[in-house]
């Protein structure tokens, strides 16, 4: 019996492992890499348009919770859409294909637009194709080795403007963050990390809450299970991450504490909180205030007061008086240059900040 497993919707790390447990290989089966070229500038906005009319009309409930019509709608859309208009160093152009840059909308719109296209090249999934699993426009399929090349021109074939690459590996191949390895009939999986992958944590010793460091070993330390199909594959990445944890500063003790520690409790069992407080972090004491307005009901976020930013934008620091300038050709790069006069020495900084 053929088995096809095929996903007309962004997946998770998570669902992607599960669904290739549930597969059987066969013999002359392939790994497959499809990946669309430019998807955010490749999409015609009347596909982007007819897509998004027609995912709400097939969702009445949306429709019914919208204060707005369909028609009201599609024409806020179609504004945005449209009327793609930016600066770049003094001058005003206008995006005349895909959709807009930089826009919060864009990343919904092709969405959409992918299940669309899912969905008519998957509408009858043929018999040779074992798994079809996409997150956002990369794809990871399984398929006969025979029929790579058909396939291929046929989803390439479903809209002209909208092409796919591809990526042909016989046995071996990286998806989400997973390594897939085929042997024999069963796929096996084991972390992935790029090659230029530096195996930088936050440092033990930074200034942030004890959890955050925590966090850090307890999301490394169980995707280990997750992840890795075979023991010889989870005895190596624990080597690897123990060592990773090492060259970052985290001491032994620690380490054996937060990888053999987990919760036992559900989050039913754990306490109803309603109330949030966000208060200043002061390492050693704030980790204490949250514990005890925890256990009264209270979800705590810290933030830090004492910022680059905030030290910079003061003309004094450590009772020494500066002048401070920002270049504007380093803010069109997007980034803010900043000249400190400090007496006779003159400092620069070259700062990547979201807002100065």
């Amino acid at each position: 019996m053929t088995q096809t497993s095929v996903d007309q919707t962004s997946v998770a790390q998570t669902d992607f492992i599960e669904r290739l447990k549930e597969l059987n290989l066969n013999r002359g089966d392939v790994l497959v890499s499809f990946d669309v070229q430019s998807v955010f500038t490749s999409i015609p906005r009347e596909l982007a348009k007819r897509a998004l009319k027609s995912a709400m009309e097939g969702n009445p409930g949306f429709l019914a919770y919208q204060k707005l019509s369909l028609s009201e709608l599609m024409g806020l859309l179609s504004l945005c859409l449209d009327l793609t208009y930016f600066r770049f160093r003094d001058y005003t152009y206008h995006q005349r294909k895909g959709t807009p840059m930089g826009s919060p909308i864009s990343v919904v719109v092709a969405e959409i637009v992918m299940q669309r296209l899912e969905a008519q090249l998957l509408s009858a999934a043929p018999s040779f194709l074992k798994l079809w699993t996409r997150y956002m426009d990369d794809v990871f399929a399984i398929l006969d080795s025979k029929n790579v090349e058909p396939f291929f021109s046929h989803i390439n074939s479903i809209e002209p403007p909208i092409q796919f690459s591809i990526e042909l590996e016989i046995d071996q191949l990286p998806f989400l963050g997973v390594y897939v390895k085929c042997e024999g009939d069963t796929p096996r999986t084991s972390v992935y990390r790029k090659p230029k992958h530096t195996d930088r944590l936050l440092d033990y010793d930074s200034y942030y809450p004890d959890r955050h460091q925590r966090s850090v070993i307890r999301t490394l330390w169980n995707r280990v299970g997750k992840v890795c199909s075979t023991v010889e594959s989870k005895n190596a990445e624990k080597k690897h991450i123990l060592q990773v944890f090492r060259n970052n500063g985290y001491p032994s003790r620690i380490i054996r504490k937060w990888t053999k520690t987990r919760r036992t409790d559900t989050p039913e069992q754990r306490p109803h909180t309603t109330l949030r407080a966000t208060i200043p972090y002061i390492k050693g004491a704030s980790e204490v205030t949250a514990r005890v307005l925890r256990d009264n009901g209270v979800q705590v976020e810290h933030k830090t007061l004492n910022t680059l930013q905030r030290n910079l934008t003061k003309n004094t620091y450590n009772g020494t008086t500066f002048d401070l300038v920002i270049t504007d050709k380093a803010r069109l790069l997007g980034r803010s240059k900043h000249t400190i006069m400090c007496g006779q020495h003159l400092a620069h900084y070259v700062l990547e900040l979201d807002k100065f």
